[in-house]
């Protein structure tokens, strides 16, 4: 069977489709997350999956530079997100996992700070 590539987005929501998907086909395919296959995220753009009996996570497309994308040789499930879905998806995470190390009485304010922000304040 020609192997499937599910193209979608970093969000939790893709962790519970695959894992659906495990239970579903978990014997016809072999599961690959292509973000398991490398140590830099470059190395994903040159990326060629087999052409059979793979099910392929690219939670990553916009990364991937390679043949992957032949129509003929895949077959393929995409999962478009509504944009205000995946920026407020990519805010509150950012939220919860700061870059910046503050101290966690700077965390509270700054959550604080954030809660009191509307999302209409980004038009």
């Amino acid at each position: 069977m020609k192997t499937i590539i599910f193209l979608t987005t970093q969000t939790s929501g893709t962790g519970s489709m695959m894992r659906i998907y495990k239970e579903l086909i978990q014997k016809k395919y072999k599961m690959i997350r292509v973000i398991d296959l490398f140590n830099k995220r470059e190395d994903i753009k040159n990326y060629i999956p087999d052409k059979e009996n793979c099910f392929v996570l690219l939670n990553t497309p916009h990364r991937v530079s390679s043949p992957i994308f032949n129509l003929k040789d895949y077959r393929y499930i995409i999962n478009i997100r509504d944009p205000r879905d995946r920026i407020c998806n990519s805010l509150y995470w950012a939220y919860q996992h700061p870059l910046d190390k503050n101290s966690p009485r700077k965390e509270r304010e700054k959550k604080k700070s954030s809660k009191k922000t509307k999302i209409d304040c980004l038009k």
